[in-house]
C-alpha cells in the first residue's frame, strides 16, 4: 500500500506539471478560454499589468501556479 500511495503522489505532481507548461506554452489560447468564460477580472488591475492584457496575464498566473 506504502508504494501505491508514493506512486499515486508521484503522478498527481506530474500531471499537474505537465499541465502547468501546456497552459505557459499556449498562452493565447488559455487567455481565449478564459475569456470565453468570463471569469471576472476587476479593471482597476489593468493599470499594475504593464500593458499586458489582463486575461493573457491571468493565463501566465495559472500557467506559473500549475507549474509550481
Amino acid at each position: 500500500m506504502n508504494i501505491a500511495y508514493t506512486l499515486g503522489r508521484v503522478f498527481l505532481s506530474v500531471l499537474f506539471i505537465v499541465s502547468g507548461v501546456q497552459k505557459l506554452l499556449s498562452v493565447a489560447g488559455t487567455a481565449k478560454m478564459l475569456a470565453d468564460k468570463q471569469i471576472p477580472i476587476p479593471d482597476e488591475i489593468v493599470s499594475y499589468l504593464g500593458g499586458i492584457p489582463k486575461y493573457e496575464a491571468l493565463a501566465y498566473l495559472v500557467g506559473a501556479l500549475e507549474t509550481i
